[in-house]
C-alpha cells in the first residue's frame, strides 16, 4: 500500500515511511537491537512474525545473532505450517512490531 502512495505521491510516502514502524525496520537495527528483539519476543513469536517476509530482512536478522539464536529460529520457523490462521499471524506481527518500536529507542555507542 505504502508503495502505490510513493508512486502516486513520493514526499507523502517518504513521511508516512519515518513515522510507520514496518517488518522491514529489521534490517535498520543494530546487532545489540537485534539480539534485543530477539529477546523480547522470543524464538517463537519471532519466526512467526518473519512469515511471508522478504529474504532480504531474514537473511538481515540471521546472519546478525548468534549460531546459537540462529539454530533456534530456523527450528521454529520449520516448525510453522503452511497455512496460519490470519488472526495467529496478526497478532506475531504485531507483537514484533511493538517490540521493534521498544528496540528502536535502545542507544548503544557505535
Amino acid at each position: 500500500m505504502l508503495q502505490d502512495i510513493g508512486k502516486n505521491d513520493p514526499e507523502t510516502a517518504e513521511k508516512i515511511r519515518k513515522i510507520l514502524v514496518t517488518m522491514e525496520d529489521i534490517s535498520n537495527l543494530s546487532k545489540e537491537q537485534l539480539y534485543e528483539l530477539y529477546k523480547l519476543v522470543g524464538a517463537r513469536i519471532l519466526a512467526l512474525g518473519l512469515k511471508n517476509v522478504e529474504p532480504e530482512i531474514k537473511e538481515y536478522l540471521m546472519k546478525n545473532l548468534s549460531s546459537g539464536a540462529q539454530d533456534i529460529l530456523i527450528q521454529e520457523m520449520q516448525l510453522i505450517p503452511a497455512v496460519v490462521p490470519a488472526p495467529r499471524m496478526t497478532q506475531a506481527k504485531k507483537e514484533v512490531i511493538k517490540a521493534i518500536k521498544q528496540v528502536m529507542t535502545i542507544k548503544h555507542p557505535a
